[in-house]
């Protein structure tokens, strides 16, 4: 709700030395954000290389027309979509999926927890992101870190300094 928010990220980003095409900004269904608000803060922020997803789509305020004035590139279906589809077997969530997909929105959904959710995301539903206990359980900082060093993964921890450029000409000799 800060007119100051997309400059304070920007700066936020270069003071750690991290390009903000690495960065994708989730915004919840949830989330009453005024639209105007919301527009700039998401336009200013694309302009500079981040991308927006929309957390837990079928859920909140989430609407088709939402989706079409805003410049999600993501969107993050909620595991209810994908359970009640399991328990259904309802047509009409096959169509939400080939809809968003004629759409070129990117499509992840929450909630996977069995092979046959995932076949069938891959195989009917086109869906290329999977994200739940099939994979791995939510983790502790303590195990993230591990996984990040284990992957060769380097956590930001610190801002980067910027060598001044006498020092890059004293470098470069």
């Amino acid at each position: 709700m800060q007119p100051s928010l997309p400059d304070d990220l920007i700066s936020i980003a270069e003071s750690y030395g991290v390009d903000l095409k690495y960065i994708n900004f989730e915004v919840t269904e949830t989330a009453a954000i005024p639209t105007e608000m919301l527009r700039h803060l998401m336009t200013t922020l694309i302009s500079h290389g981040a991308t927006f997803s929309v957390d837990d789509f079928g859920t909140g305020y989430s609407n088709i027309i939402r989706l079409a004035n805003m410049p999600f590139s993501i969107i993050k279906i909620d595991k209810s979509i994908l359970w009640n589809y399991f328990k259904t077997r309802d047509d009409l969530v096959p169509r939400i999926y080939e809809m968003l997909n004629i759409e070129g929105y990117n499509l992840v959904t929450e909630g996977v927890e069995t092979d046959e959710m995932h076949l069938w995301l891959r195989d009917v539903a086109h869906c290329k992101y999977e994200q739940g206990y099939l994979y791995s359980k939510p983790i502790d900082e303590d195990n993230f870190k591990k996984y990040l060093s284990e992957h060769n993964c380097r956590p930001i921890s610190a801002p980067v300094k910027k060598p001044s450029p006498a020092g890059e000409s004293m470098a470069a000799m």
